[in-house]
């Protein structure tokens, strides 16, 4: 879908286009779920877009709907996980990342989320545990590197 690829460009530092700004994203993925409201996916990367503009409040209200009616639906808990933390609700983004990695022990984002999760109360034994199963998830991934390394430090 092309709304993922400009959401996608619109996230990386640097990235973005003259052309399509996050108004517009936002229309393309709303009428994305007009001709098709059953797919979590879409559903999901407008949550991310909404976060990615800081508007938590909205993406929580759109993940808690994706949750709501996809319960299996991994990435949106993560996420949900992630906008509840940016929204300094510790308990609530503890609750959906545990979820997330008691389903599935190598969701990459929820090990690393969850990680930096317990770096920000100082739990740094707990956090280099998470992180480094992250790693084993995917070594590739510069971001989990530095929070493993920020893990250590602690």
């Amino acid at each position: 879908m092309i709304a993922q690829c400009y959401l996608y460009e619109l996230t990386v530092p640097g990235g973005g286009s003259d052309d399509v700004g996050p108004e517009q994203i936002q229309e393309m993925l709303v009428e994305a779920t007009r001709l098709d409201n059953m797919q979590p996916d879409v559903w999901n990367n407008l949550g991310l877009l909404y976060m990615s503009l800081n508007k938590f409040h909205g993406a929580r209200a759109v993940l808690e709907g994706v949750v709501r009616v996809f319960s299996g639906y991994a990435d949106a808990v993560a996420n949900l996980g992630l906008a509840a933390m940016c929204s300094e609700e510790g308990a609530e983004a503890t609750r959906c990342l545990q979820t997330v990695v008691l389903r599935d022990a190598a969701h990459l984002e929820a090990l690393n989320n969850y990680g930096v999760l317990l770096l920000r109360h100082k739990l740094y034994a707990q956090a280099v545990v998470l992180l480094e199963k992250a790693v084993d998830s995917d070594a590739s991934q510069s971001f989990v590197w530095s929070n493993l390394a920020c893990a250590y430090s602690g």
